[in-house]
């Protein structure tokens, strides 16, 4: 019996420490469940349209009920939407394998049909979540659908205002500007005896109009604005 004592303490203390792992494993098992529960939880009573993606099959893991009151679209659909959106997933997964950390998180806007036909404007944020991270899945995308439309509609109105504005106002110095020329225009023509320091001044107002209608062609025109 003795010879066999230190093999006994060996498989028993392996035995132990088997369970310990397994308890640890287990507790992690329920922190990661009860982790995802929450998000489940905080997802379906969000205003943004919450979701889990498997990276590989571009399957959609989870999908919070505010993605089919946002877009109209049952399951299927959205499943089908969301692997025509994952289209660029292998590279951007390519690139972050190769350590391109710039990838692990990104922000984009896209457009997607409502069932009713009419545009949505989406923004999506999407995060890799590693198999390690993943407790028991593979690599993951886990990400929000924002509606954006209104406030894109908003900056559109904003910038049809502001081109309306810098016409209005390019108008207002063009007027004065433009009766200032011709008289000047006028005077340099008929004023033929002038001395020599009147036609300087004349010189001087023209070469002051010029560069005041310089000016507004380049701080006032529709292109300026736009890059503004």
């Amino acid at each position: 019996m003795l010879p066999f004592l230190p093999f006994i303490v060996l498989l028993l203390a392996g035995a132990i420490l088997m369970a310990l792992r397994f308890v640890q494993l287990r507790r992690a098992l329920l922190r990661a469940r009860a982790g995802e529960a929450q998000f489940r939880l905080l997802a379906e009573h969000g205003r943004d349209a919450a979701f889990l993606l498997d990276a590989t099959t571009f399957e959609l893991l989870y999908i919070s009920p505010a993605a089919q009151r946002l877009t109209g679209h049952d399951l299927p659909a959205l499943q089908s939407h969301a692997a025509r959106l994952a289209a660029d997933l292998p590279a951007r997964l390519q690139r972050w394998h190769a350590g391109d950390t710039s990838r692990l998180s990104l922000l984009r806007e896209v457009e997607l049909p409502h069932a009713d036909g009419h545009l949505l404007a989406l923004e999506i944020s999407s995060t890799i979540v590693p198999a390690a991270a993943a407790m028991g899945r593979g690599v993951t995308l886990v990400g929000t659908l924002r509606d954006v439309s209104a406030a894109q509609a908003q900056e559109a109105e904003r910038e049809k205002e502001q081109k309306r504005f810098a016409s209005m106002l390019s108008h207002e110095f063009r007027t004065p500007l433009a009766t200032i020329d011709g008289a000047i225009q006028r005077l340099v023509s008929t004023s033929k005896d002038a001395d020599e320091a009147t036609r300087k001044r004349y010189v001087k107002i023209q070469t002051a109009v010029d560069r005041l209608l310089a000016m507004i062609d380049d701080y006032l025109s529709p292109e300026r604005m736009a890059a503004i």
